[in-house]
């Protein structure tokens, strides 16, 4: 007999691998029937594993053998059609007329018994000669077919006849049969046998890379492999590595046909079932999966073992879908509302059963709204699961579907509020439509949740939204005229807080302790205003107005701010206020008018926003926060700031966290560095529980800002890249962008990285990012790097519009940016050093009054030193009579700090030294400043008088 491993089935080129003990059975067989003896000879497995391959090899063998052979194949289409696989034999096996006799005396009526007929038939042939009969896919066999296999199969031993037949499952599942059967039940193909069967069907080798991505898409399944591999070979692709994704592609496309074919054929209970595990799977039990499938305990079985023999459904304790991909196919091959009647039972159903909330939110995110609270209530919990579990993206989606469904108004601000917080790093402004919803909602705007939906916004970056939303929410709930009072020191009158305001208007900024108001009346408010630079007009339609006691109409006549937007009158305007009942309760009113104020501060420079008066003696932490900045920022009332501040940063957590931040910037401002970076680690922390990642950056922006002032750059490097992970750059509103890229500009000049800092500077920047207050800081961040490069006029240029940006805010305070002294310092260097110490005398009599003098002195003397220039300006204090200390010893200074020092002290530049010792114009300034410190010297006259009485000495 030929060697069955090297012939071919029917005509094509296909060799048998990894089948050596079936084709043994095979030979057996066929020698026996061809001996004279008959058999029988069933094969099983899944689809594609190589039933059919197995069963042409049969028919070849015997047809070799001289033994008469036909194959039936039977398919779902030919299921209801008598006789439809015995047809296939007849014709195979006879002559047309022989056949045609038979058909009809089969289907004609002639014969009673047409099983009879035919067995007799077949028995009738094999006594002339033997005779091999085959049915591949019995399980789609019709039934009369399937009958007269039966009866044939008692008959066997009358006629040297072999049966062979191929099925998903084993011959007892479809006929019972008595006689013994030889069963081979056919196992996927290993790895080893995997390669060699596609390096034969590609005809050249395979990398071990993509021989294990087609066995992971094959499963082992022969069939499979070879539609697969012409497939391939059809589009000339190599078989290589970076061919995987095609494979995957392609692989895909062949297990759906031919899952399409196995799905036309399966019984109406196992196609429902089918549907159900594509939907759930097992996850919600068998029980429920049985209901779902409307099919009962003891028919579960019976519809589940089509679905693993066919290979379409894993054989396992817990059954689910051969291939990932599967699911989708059965599903979209469904009717829409169907599919959508299925996810909502099975929702339904699992809940009932006491599912885990994830689990029966996968079902309702693919069903129409239930129209019940409890589905709500079910996707946000699995909401909180996913994200706890690190995956923001379907919490997000669970959210979103939750919205669908009822619930009350404040669930639902609950639950904007939190898919706003996932979405902003990934859709920042779907994020901020959330947010805005809140806040300019009926049905929502009126619960506390908009202040943490404010807070959220403002810590974005939306100042505007913000203050529009807080001021029509506070008037909406009664909150009475904004009031200075928080500005001003308690033992102010009325006519005082009048003057404060009016003050402001018309000199740009507000009296202080240190330069109180004139005497009341006319004549000193119109006197005060020319001495202070206002026009005779303006000032005398000033005082005349103040004279009649109508602040108000004096800002109105002067167009200087709305009626009575920013006067503490001590009366509500009806027509601006409305006390209106609200459901706000007033402490959110509070906190959400501390919010608007903080807005205001970064939205514009004129205040329009009625917010409730501060009570004295002591405000609300919110309240705190914020008039704790706004004086800092005018620099006003340091130890009240500070008092404001602690107030502030004592709040409960439940309370909005911008307001604590600006707390922190305030103490910032105070160089009060420790107190302010630990708060802003606190509100990192809680900003993080809270899930409120915009807040969790700036607070690691601002704690980066603080590193800066306190000498640390190294630690605002780190900070700041904390920032960005904590929202990725593209998630940074453009008002905010400006103020980032400043500190991170800032730091990399500090550090000398001035090859990085020129790449930051030249970056271009989001639209929008010019209008914020935070271009003023970048502005200053870009004078800082201009002035490390040697540009003084590039500085001064940028030092200017800075300092324009801040007055107009009344943001005058040094400890914001010393624009003024820097400013100064490039006026020096282009040779104006009458200008340079007007505006170092300015800026040092802000910075004495609010009572950091000797941090800018210092400041101012470190970057005259970085600039080489000594101390040229002699105003900053009275003479003192000189005492001359004891000469310090240069022993602590590093070698590095001794190159630089000496080098220094002989009268070079920064810019020089650099080039002399090959390092970085920064790291000479860093070094000096170090000298400086370790010396106790004051810039580079202190340092040559020190390092020659130290050379006397030595």
């Amino acid at each position: 007999m030929p060697d069955l491993q090297t012939r071919w089935v029917t005509g094509s080129d296909v060799r048998v691998i990894g089948r050596d003990r079936e084709l043994r059975v095979v030979t057996e067989l066929v020698d026996d029937v061809a001996a004279g003896r008959s058999g029988r000879l069933a094969l099983s497995g899944v689809s594609g594993v190589g039933r059919s391959t197995l069963v042409h090899r049969v028919v070849a063998a015997a047809q070799a053998r001289g033994v008469a052979a036909a194959v039936a194949s039977c398919s779902p289409v030919e299921a209801e059609i008598p006789y439809g696989a015995v047809s296939q034999l007849i014709a195979g096996l006879y002559p047309p007329a022989r056949f045609a006799e038979l058909a009809t005396a089969c289907f004609g009526g002639d014969c009673a018994t047409p099983v009879a007929l035919l067995c007799d038939a077949f028995t009738e042939l094999a006594r002339e000669r033997p005779v091999v009969l085959a049915v591949d896919d019995l399980q789609w066999a019709d039934s009369w077919s399937l009958a007269w296999f039966d009866a044939m199969a008692r008959r066997a031993d009358e006629a040297p006849v072999l049966l062979v037949s191929a099925a998903h499952d084993r011959l007892s599942r479809y006929l019972d049969q008595p006689s013994p059967v030889r069963e081979l039940a056919l196992d996927p193909l290993g790895a080893a046998e995997t390669t060699e069967l596609l390096e034969d069907a590609l005809g050249v080798p395979a990398g071990e890379a993509f021989a294990a991505a087609v066995l992971g898409v094959t499963r082992g399944r022969p069939a499979v492999l070879r539609e697969l591999a012409d497939r391939f070979t059809e589009r000339g692709l190599p078989p290589g590595p970076e061919q995987i994704p095609e494979l995957v592609t392609l692989a895909r496309a062949v297990t759906t046909e031919r899952a399409e074919r196995l799905i036309r054929g399966l019984p109406a209970g196992s196609l429902e079932l089918l549907r159900v595990l594509a939907v759930c799977g097992t996850e919600l039990g068998f029980e429920v999966a049985g209901s779902l499938a409307r099919l009962s305990t003891k028919g579960m079985p019976d519809a589940l073992a089509p679905l693993v023999a066919s290979g379409l459904v894993t054989a396992s304790d817990s059954p689910r879908l051969a291939d990932p991909h599967l699911g989708v196919d059965v599903l979209a091959a469904m009717d829409p509302d169907a599919r959508a009647e299925l996810y909502l039972r099975a929702a339904e159903l699992g809940r009932r059963a006491g599912a885990g909330a994830p689990a029966v939110a996968d079902l309702l995110c693919a069903a129409p709204p239930v129209g019940h609270s409890w589905a709500a209530a079910v996707l946000t919990e699995a909401s909180a699961q996913r994200f706890r579990q690190g995956r923001p993206g379907p919490a997000a989606e669970a959210l979103r579907r939750a919205l669908a469904e009822p619930m009350e108004p404040g669930d639902r601000g609950a639950v904007l509020t939190r898919l706003a917080a996932i979405e902003v790093a990934t859709a920042p402004e779907a994020s901020d439509g959330r947010l805005r919803q809140i806040l300019t909602s009926p049905e929502l705007r009126s619960l506390p949740s908009v202040v943490t939906a404010a807070d959220l916004l403002l810590a974005r970056g939306d100042a505007e939204t913000t203050r529009q939303a807080a001021s029509e929410l506070c008037t909406a709930a009664g909150v009475g005229s904004l009031s200075s009072a928080a500005e001003l020191p308690p033992a102010w009158s009325h006519a005082d807080a009048t003057r404060a305001a009016v003050s402001r208007r018309l000199w740009g900024s507000a009296p202080s302790a240190a330069d109180p108001l004139p005497a009341r009346g006319t004549e000193a408010t119109h006197q005060a205003a020319l001495e202070m630079g206002a026009s005779p007009e303006l000032s005398s339609v000033a005082d005349l107005l103040l004279g009649r006691g109508d602040a108000e109409a004096t800002g109105q006549e002067a167009g200087l701010f709305p009626a009575a937007a920013d006067l503490p009158l001590g009366r509500s305007d009806p027509e601006t206020t409305r006390q209106t009942a609200s459901p706000l309760p007033r402490a959110a009113a509070a906190a959400l008018s501390a919010l608007g104020w903080l807005a205001q501060e970064e939205a514009s420079a004129e205040p329009e926003l009625p917010v409730t008066p501060l009570p004295e003696p002591a405000p609300g932490p919110a309240q705190a926060g914020v008039a704790a900045w706004r004086l800092a920022t005018r620099a006003e009332h340091r130890d009240r700031v500070r008092e404001l501040a602690h107030t502030a940063l004592a709040a409960r957590d439940d309370a909005p966290m911008m307001p604590r931040i600006a707390a922190c910037r305030a103490l910032i401002c105070c160089h009060d560095l420790d107190e302010a970076t630990s708060g802003l680690t606190e509100l990192v922390t809680e900003a993080r529980r809270r899930e409120a990642r915009p807040v969790a950056a700036q607070a690691l922006l601002y704690r980066a800002v603080a590193a800066v002032h306190g000498d640390r750059p190294e630690e605002a490097v780190l900070d700041l890249a904390a920032a960005r992970r904590e929202l990725p750059p593209g998630s940074w509103h453009p008002a905010l962008v400006s103020r980032r890229i400043a500190g991170e500009l800032t730091a990399l000049v500090r550090l000398g990285r001035l090859g990085e800092a020129r790449d930051l500077a030249v970056a271009p920047v989001p639209h929008g990012a010019e209008n914020g207050v935070g271009w003023a800081f970048l502005l200053y961040a870009r004078a800082e790097l201009a002035r490390a490069t040697g540009e003084p006029e590039s500085a001064l240029s940028a030092l200017r519009e800075c300092g324009r940006m801040l007055r107009s805010r009344h943001w005058v305070n040094p400890m914001l940016v010393p624009w003024r002294t820097m400013a100064g310092i490039a006026l020096w260097q282009l040779g104006e050093p009458d200008a340079a110490e007007t505006l170092f005398a300015e800026e040092l009599g802000i910075a004495r009054r609010w009572g950091t003098g000797d941090v800018l002195e210092a400041v101012r003397e470190r970057a005259l030193a970085d600039a080489g220039l000594g101390v040229p300006v002699q105003a900053s204090r009275p003479a003192e009579p000189v005492r001359r200390p004891s000469t310090p010893s240069t022993d602590g200074l590093s070698p590095g700090e001794r190159d630089v020092a000496a080098l220094a002290a002989e009268g070079l530049a920064n810019r020089e030294i650099a080039e002399r010792l090959s390092i970085a114009l920064r790291t000479v300034e860093l070094r000096l400043t170090k000298v400086y410190r370790k010396l106790g010297v004051k810039g580079r006259s202190g340092l040559a008088q020190t390092w020659a009485d130290t050379r006397r000495e030595g």
